[in-house]
C-alpha cells in the first residue's frame, strides 16, 4: 500500500496530486490539539473482527487518542461489514471502507461515492453520506462533457471536496506487484482493470 492524500487514485485519468491538510508522514499532533481547542470528542469507530481491520483500527484509536479524541471501538461481523455500513442511521461515528472503480475514471468515482442524490436508506455506496448541491450540480456538469475532457474535471473537483469538506479521510491505495514465468508469453497489465491481462496470453515453445 501507498499513503493516500486525494480522493481518487493514481491510475485515475486526470489525476492531479494534491494535500490540502500537509502534516508529515506521522501527522502533526500539535495543530490537532489547537483545532480542538481542549474538547475531547467522544467518538465510536467501527471495526470489522477481521485480523486487518483489528490491526487498523487498534492503530486509528491510538493515533486519534493521542491527538485528543477519545475513541469507543466497536467491532462489526466482517459478514455483515458491508451492508450494515451502507445504512444510513448505522450507529458508528467512523469506519474503515474502501472502493474499487469499475473504470480508471473520475466518473467511476465521484459520483459514486460523494452524490448525496443517491442516499437513501440502505445499500448505500456513499458512505459518508455526504451531499452539498453544488457539488452534485458540478458532477452533473462533468458528466454532460465528452469523457475525454473529463478527466483535469475531475481532479479539480477532487481537491474542491477535500478543502471545501472533506467527507473522508484518505488512507492509502493498494498497490500490487505481479510475476509470470519466464515461458509466459503476451502478459501485460491492463490499463483498465491493473492487472495482467490475459487475452494474448500464450505458453512460449
Amino acid at each position: 500500500a501507498a499513503p493516500l492524500t486525494t480522493l481518487m487514485p493514481p491510475a485515475t485519468i486526470g489525476y492531479k496530486a494534491y494535500d490540502v491538510y500537509p502534516a508529515g508522514a506521522n501527522g502533526n499532533v500539535d495543530k490537532v490539539k489547537e483545532l480542538l481547542g481542549g474538547k475531547t470528542p467522544e467518538l465510536v469507530l467501527g471495526v470489522a473482527d477481521n485480523s486487518t481491520e483489528q490491526q487498523q483500527g487498534a492503530q486509528l484509536k491510538a493515533n486519534l487518542e493521542r491527538a485528543g479524541f477519545k475513541i469507543t471501538v466497536r467491532n462489526i461481523s466482517d459478514d455483515a461489514k458491508l451492508d450494515e455500513i451502507k445504512k444510513k442511521n448505522n450507529p458508528w461515528d467512523l469506519y474503515i471502507g474502501n472502493w474499487a472503480a469499475d473504470w480508471p475514471s473520475g466518473a467511476s468515482i465521484l459520483p459514486v461515492l460523494y452524490d448525496g442524490r443517491t442516499i437513501k436508506a440502505e445499500g448505500n455506496s456513499n458512505q459518508s453520506y455526504f451531499n452539498d448541491p453544488t457539488i452534485n450540480a458540478e458532477m452533473d456538469r462533468i458528466l454532460a462533457m465528452p469523457p475525454a475532457d473529463q478527466g483535469p474535471e475531475w481532479a479539480k473537483l477532487d481537491e474542491r471536496i477535500m478543502k471545501e469538506h472533506a467527507p473522508v479521510v484518505p488512507f492509502y491505495v493498494d498497490v500490487a506487484y505481479n510475476v509470470h514465468g519466464s515461458k509466459a508469453g503476451g502478459i501485460f497489465i491492463s490499463s483498465v482493470f491493473g492487472y495482467p491481462s490475459f487475452v494474448n496470453a500464450y505458453v512460449k515453445p
